[in-house]
């Protein structure tokens, strides 16, 4: 009898022991798992970020290269006026030459 006291007592420690070791990897999945959660909280908010600057960069070049577009439309502009002004000074001067022709 004295035997399966000891059998019992020894079971029961070993129980307790299992339960401890059960508590504390409870413990321990919830540290992992809120570690986890937390990183995935991290990394979201770097690839947001990312994404955002990434945004911001290919905005930033689409208003550089209408810029471009708009400075290059504005020169070939100023060149057709250039050349229609000189035209009509030409028109001006040969209307004026035809004039003088015409009273001389």
């Amino acid at each position: 009898m004295l035997v399966l006291q000891e059998v019992m007592k020894s079971v029961q420690e070993a129980e307790k022991d299992a339960q401890k070791l059960n508590e504390q990897a409870k413990k321990q999945s919830a540290k992992i798992i809120e570690d986890a959660y937390r990183q995935a909280e991290t990394i979201r908010h770097q690839l947001k970020e990312a994404a955002l600057k990434d945004a911001d960069r290919a905005m930033q070049e689409a208003v550089r290269e209408e810029e471009a577009r708009a400075e290059t439309f504005d020169n070939e502009l100023r060149q057709e006026v250039d050349m229609l002004k000189e035209q009509a000074m030409k028109k001006e001067n040969e209307v004026i030459e035809a004039v003088i022709s015409l009273l001389a």
